[in-house]
């Protein structure tokens, strides 16, 4: 097929590079950015906009886009393409991947029922990061299950992301060998923070300037937060934690992957609040160790942890083990190609 019958349609060229350049120099696909970059963490009001002005983008690159046969949409791009798809101006299009589609917020899951409805249709495949998310989204979105995807939320970079300069900055006596936090979706910040507090430990925080819930007023002495750090320092950070932590706040669907393939590729020992995805990474007891609740039970892994951490190396060497066999670029490229393929092989390509 040749490189203008397929399309990739993105917010950024920041949103899943390595993952485009595979599928550019791999299978020929052709790429459309709206922004040479964009950051991810942003108010409902900014992503409102962002679907704005994507939609007017798409239709200004609609010629094009006629032709199309196959195109994968990425973040607020998707639902733009899939309403062209459902007003049939993409007649050449055999298939639309909604590629990464997931929602952290119940409520969310609620008010956006109907919207997805009326967005589906038969040539629309929804790529999700999860096995959960499929059951998840047939029950909440009445969506066919053959059309979903499950590709796992892998790594296709082969950058080392250490940076000298910004290791030593946190080998200073103060943050080396701390427990450490990373991330902005869905974490319950606050219940690992009071956990903390009842705690003799060091615990480092990197969030986003949008963690509005954590105020300076409430963070203890041993808790230090920063926000809207690079990801060359948050790697850094983590590459010096005694170990990291996932506090999940709510079971809806992916979250917390991106973090967790961060911990695992380092060989840390992760402590993870018990989801459904977190359990497709993690197995509890053998690569890290899942708690049930954010509070008690969390204290108690932290203190076990703290008490005996060369007795948890295992752990750590399990999940890394685990990312190198399922979640590392390789695997994730044969992933890619899978989905493809199978894709074509459905349509007679």
């Amino acid at each position: 097929m040749p490189s203008g019958k397929r399309w990739i349609l993105r917010h950024c060229r920041n949103a899943h590079p390595h993952m485009c350049e595979y599928l550019i120099r791999k299978h020929g696909f052709s790429d459309l950015c709206r922004l040479p970059w964009d950051s991810g963490p942003k108010s409902k009001g900014s992503h409102l906009r962002d679907l704005m002005l994507d939609l007017l983008f798409v239709l200004k690159n609609l010629r094009p886009l006629r032709e199309a046969q196959e195109i994968i949409a990425i973040g607020p791009m998707a639902p733009s393409v899939a309403l062209l798809l459902k007003c049939r101006c993409l007649r050449s299009c055999q298939r639309v991947y909604w590629f990464g589609l997931f929602i952290h917020s119940p409520l969310w899951i609620r008010l956006l029922r109907a919207s997805f409805r009326i967005l589906d249709s038969t040539q629309l495949h929804y790529v999700l990061f999860s096995q959960f998310e499929k059951t998840l989204y047939a029950k909440a979105f009445s969506f066919d299950e053959n059309r979903m995807v499950y590709l796992p939320y892998g790594d296709l970079s082969d950058l080392e992301t250490q940076a000298d300069a910004e290791v030593q900055l946190v080998k200073e006596p103060d943050d080396s060998r701390c427990f450490f936090s990373g991330g902005y979706s869905n974490r319950d910040y606050l219940s690992l923070i009071e956990t903390f507090r009842s705690l003799p430990f060091k615990l480092i925080i990197v969030c986003s300037a949008l963690n509005t819930e954590i105020r300076e007023a409430i963070i203890p002495p041993n808790v230090k937060v920063l926000r809207e750090v690079s990801s060359r320092l948050f790697d850094a950070y983590v590459k010096s934690a005694k170990a990291c932590i996932i506090p999940i706040a709510h079971n809806t669907g992916a979250a917390g992957q991106s973090c967790l393939l961060r911990y695992m590729k380092n060989r840390k020992i992760i402590i993870a609040t018990d989801t459904d995805v977190i359990r497709e990474y993690i197995t509890d007891g053998v690569s890290g160790i899942l708690v049930n609740d954010n509070h008690e039970s969390m204290a108690s892994a932290i203190r076990a942890v703290n008490a005996n951490t060369e007795g948890y190396r295992c752990y750590a060497e399990a999940a890394y083990e685990s990312y190198a066999r399922h979640f590392s670029g390789e695997a994730l490229a044969r992933q890619l190609d899978q989905m493809l393929d199978q894709g074509r092989e459905r349509d007679g390509n």
